[in-house]
């Protein structure tokens, strides 16, 4: 038994003189690894806007800025033969072996070179063959450095508890000073910490850290780095400890939309997290600066009250469906309005989408007349509600009479789009808003919205909303919406330079025929001409469309319209976070899409142009404001579709350029507004028929 323990022992002594031979003479290098750096989060115009912050709070720091009195602290806790040693403790080796043998795990007594090695070069884990490794390693680095270069990249490297690496980072962060200004008895307790961050961390313990700091302090009297007198006095003083609260992510202007860009940067590095913050990265997003104040001064203009409800903006880039700003407004129990994922009945904004089905069944134009009455009733048989009751349509401000298609979307008449939703089939009409980005099956687990109620609302959030405008501005060319432009590496701490390695591939769809599409848009200018849409009009005839939005209850208030010489549309929603009836708000009672939200699009354009300073051609035509026309006419309003391919499911091969589609840029310069809509007595009055959902 004893012969082969000897044989076992003398057969590990020269695998491990045969192993420490190698590993002494390879090459290694030795360029000791960069600091890790806050992955930049820029806006569209390479402007920093926020940042994730590294999980390592370190910033490395030379020699002369490390004092003394810290470097004699560590020496002393951690290493009092540092400065003879050859970077090993051959009794560390010797019981690591024993420890190996027994099946143990190997423990303690390395020195502060082993400690920098096995942190930087070789990893911790538990085994004879990395101790041995760390051992060799740790050899050749004294040969290499000096003492001095060695205990400052320890200093630099070393963790002292709280997301701290490095002693700069650990001044800062308990003391609020720089590693330069280290006192005694802050150097001391700050020593104390390298062997258990955790368990002596000041913040939550600072008895456990006043302890370490006594030890410290007597083990620098023993070795002759301070007198015994210094050493009690420096006791003395309780170091005031700062308790800062660690950050991911940082920003100035635009919380929301960086808390999307940081989730979905987290997502794509998840399997290695520490690229992000080991490469120089920059996160170019699709921000625009002058867009996101604009509308965060817009909305705080028009709901300035911690009491108001909460509400938010979506801007969105039509041509390409780039979000340029998300701003939002909400009280003190929340910390965002989530626009991706937060759904709200739509109200009337459905109506364009509905209006679209229409027109490519073939069967009507935007001056088709239709018969309005006050109210309209589909019995259960047909179209009843969920608690067994019949369907019934009411408008807000009684009805009657006739209205064209366009006149009808215009003054928002209930009347006439429930009945016609329900006329050319719901499913339909949700097929359309879905293709335009609208509605989205996954929210609403994976069921399609085909009540007949639908036709005067389905579930939708801001982004959605903005999406599917964004549709309809650009030709019925869907782009889905994006906020990452691309991803560098390599970039300076500006974010400038370096080389892009991530670029998002968009899809843009044709969603609606572009002649069906260029009519609706046609119809929603009046609805900011003369309709319920006025409050958004700009105050030099600027071409703006768009549609208003209410629930029955005032529980929603939405405008989402589009600017199509900013190539912009903007989605303002209103309302609580558990709904509830919006009663008086800034004056306004029961507040319509066509009041507040209204204005803060309004607002929001202008305040842009004011930024921005864009050079845009105005229309042709300096006709006086509009006013609200009779709700009643007896034919229709006259006008020229753009005809274009109608083709709905096209894929285009690329996103199109800030060149307007040709359906669009026929009609960005509208028609002369007038007070009321033109009227002839051509056409007799469609009733639509009573027809179940399709």
């Amino acid at each position: 038994m004893l012969a082969v323990l000897g044989w076992t022992v003398l057969a590990l002594v020269v695998f491990a003189a045969s192993s420490a031979g190698g590993l002494l003479a390879a090459p290694v290098d030795f360029t000791p690894p960069p600091a890790q750096r806050p992955a930049l989060i820029l806006d569209r115009n390479g402007k920093i806007i926020g940042e994730i912050a590294t999980p390592q709070q370190r910033v490395d720091v030379p020699a002369s800025q490390i004092p003394d009195v810290m470097r004699d602290a560590v020496v002393a806790a951690e290493d009092k033969t540092f400065y003879s040693n050859s970077g090993v403790a051959p009794l560390s080796i010797v019981r690591a072996t024993l420890n190996d043998l027994a099946g143990r795990p190997t423990q303690g007594g390395s020195t502060i070179t082993q400690q920098y090695v096995k942190d930087v070069y070789v990893g911790s884990q538990h085994s004879f063959l990395r101790k041995l490794r760390e051992a060799a390693l740790a050899i050749r680095l004294d040969q290499r450095l000096s003492k001095s270069d060695i205990l400052t990249r320890y200093l630099n490297e070393v963790y002292f508890g709280e997301g701290a690496y490095g002693i700069e980072a650990a001044a800062q962060y308990y003391f609020d000073i720089p590693a330069s200004g280290l006192s005694l008895a802050q150097a001391s307790m700050l020593a104390g910490l390298i062997s258990a961050p955790s368990a002596n961390n000041p913040v939550v313990n600072l008895a456990g850290a006043r302890s370490r700091q006594q030890y410290v302090l007597g083990r620098m009297a023993a070795d002759g780095y301070v007198t015994s007198a210094a050493a009690a006095a420096a006791y003395a003083v309780v170091p005031r400890i700062a308790k800062h609260v660690a950050t991911t992510a940082t920003t100035s202007i635009a919380p929301q939309f960086t808390a999307s860009v940081v989730a979905a940067v987290k997502a794509k590095y998840a399997a290695d997290p520490d690229e992000l913050y080991e490469s120089g990265m920059a996160i170019h997003t699709t921000l625009d600066s002058s867009w996101q104040q604009a509308a965060t001064t817009a909305l705080a203009a028009v709901l300035p009250k911690a009491t108001d409800p909460d509400a938010a903006v979506v801007v969105m880039d039509s041509d390409t469906g780039q979000v340029l700003g998300i701003a939002d407004k909400v009280d003190a129990a929340h910390r965002y309005v989530d626009t991706s994922q937060s759904l709200r009945i739509s109200g009337s904004t459905i109506k364009p989408f509905t209006l679209a089905t229409a027109l490519e069944s073939g069967t009507y134009t935007i001056d088709t007349p239709v018969e309005a009455p006050s109210s309209k009733t589909y019995p259960v048989s047909e179209c009843g509600e969920s608690d067994g009751k019949p369907y019934t349509i009411t408008n807000d401000e009684g009805g009657g009479g006739s209205y064209t298609l366009q006149s009808a979307l215009a003054e928002s008449v209930n009347t006439v789009y429930g009945p016609l939703a329900i006329t050319v089939g719901t499913s339909k009409v949700y097929d359309t808003a879905q293709a335009a980005g609208l509605v989205d099956p996954a929210q609403t687990g994976g069921q399609k919205q085909t009540q007949c109620s639908m036709g005067l609302g389905v579930n939708v959030t801001p982004l959605d909303e903005a999406e599917a405008y964004s549709t309809l501005a650009d030709g019925g060319v869907r782009h889905p919406p994006s906020d990452i432009a691309s991803i560098s590496e390599g970039v300076d701490t500006t974010g400038g330079g370096g080389s892009t390695v991530y670029q998002p591939t968009v899809t843009a769809t044709q969603a609606i025929p572009a002649a069906v599409d260029a009519q609706v848009v046609q119809a929603m200018r009046a609805v900011v001409r003369y309709g319920t849409g006025t409050a958004a009009q700009q105050p030099d005839g600027l071409d703006v469309f768009g549609k208003t939005g209410t629930t029955d209850d005032y529980t929603n208030a939405w405008f989402s319209g589009c600017v199509p010489a900013y190539h912009v549309c903007i989605t303002t929603w209103m309302g609580y976070d558990v709904p509830r009836t919006m009663d008086e708000v800034e004056g306004v009672y029961h507040p319509a899409g066509g009041s507040l939200p209204a204005q803060i699009f309004a607002k929001a354009t202008a305040g842009y142009r004011t930024l921005a300073h864009p050079v845009v051609t105005a229309p042709s035509s300096s006709a006086p404001a509009p006013s609200t026309p009779p709700t009643t006419v007896s034919s229709p309003v006259p006008s020229t579709p753009t005809s274009a391919a109608s083709s709905s499911s096209t894929v285009l091969s690329t996103p199109p350029t800030r060149t307007r589609s040709s359906a669009v840029a026929s009609t960005t310069s509208p028609p002369s507004p007038s007070s009321t809509p033109p009227v002839t007595t051509s056409s007799a009055p469609i009733t639509l028929p009573t027809a179940p959902s399709g």
